[in-house]
C-alpha cells in the first residue's frame, strides 16, 4: 500500500496501514453508510452542502479513517464518531441497524448485485446489462463506450 502512495502524491496513507487496527470486516460500514443513505432518502437527514450527500460524505470520512488514520472500520464506536462529525444524529441511524431495515437494504444491494452479475468494484453497466465494464478502467474507455451508445441511432440496435 506505501509503495502504491507514491504514485499517488495527493493520497494520505497511513504507515502502519494493514499493521494494526485491523477491522475485521467491511461489512459494518456498508451497514453503517447504507443506513445514512435510507435516512437521507426519506427526509430525516439532509447534507448542508448540495452537492454532495451526507452518505457521500460518510463515505469519504470512513476511507480517510481507514487509510489515513489507520482506524477500525468495523468498529461502531469509530463510525458513529463520523456520524458525529457530520451532526447526524445517533439515535436514527442505530434504529435501523437495530430494526433490521439497514440489513435489508444491504442486502437488497447485494442481491441486486449477484443477479446482474456485478464482480466487484468499480462496476458500470450498459445497455440493459449487455455490456458491462469493470475495475480499473482509464475514463477514456468508459467514455467511448457511453458515446457510443448515445451515438446509437433511434430503432437501430446497439451494435449498429
Amino acid at each position: 500500500m506505501l509503495q502504491l502512495q507514491k504514485k499517488f502524491p495527493h493520497i494520505e496513507v497511513h504507515p502502519e496501514i494493514g499493521l494494526k487496527n485491523l477491522p475485521y470486516s467491511s461489512a459494518s460500514c456498508h451497514l453503517f453508510l447504507k443506513s445514512i443513505q435510507l435516512l437521507e432518502q426519506c427526509g430525516e437527514i439532509a447534507s448542508s452542502d448540495p452537492q454532495t450527500s451526507l452518505m457521500g460524505q460518510a463515505d469519504w470520512l470512513v476511507r480517510l479513517a481507514y487509510f489515513r488514520d489507520a482506524l477500525d472500520i468495523s468498529n461502531n464506536t469509530q463510525l458513529m464518531r463520523i456520524a458525529e462529525q457530520l451532526n447526524i444524529p445517533r439515535s436514527p441511524i442505530e434504529k435501523l441497524l437495530n430494526n433490521g431495515e439497514g440489513m435489508a437494504a444491504l442486502s437488497s444491494c447485494t442481491t441486486n448485485d449477484k443477479q446482474k452479475l456485478i464482480e466487484g468494484s468499480p462496476s458500470f453497466v450498459f445497455n440493459e446489462g449487455r455490456q458491462r465494464l469493470y475495475g480499473n478502467i482509464g475514463y477514456h474507455i468508459i467514455a467511448a463506450n457511453i458515446k457510443a451508445l448515445l451515438e446509437v441511432p433511434e430503432n437501430k440496435p446497439s451494435w449498429y
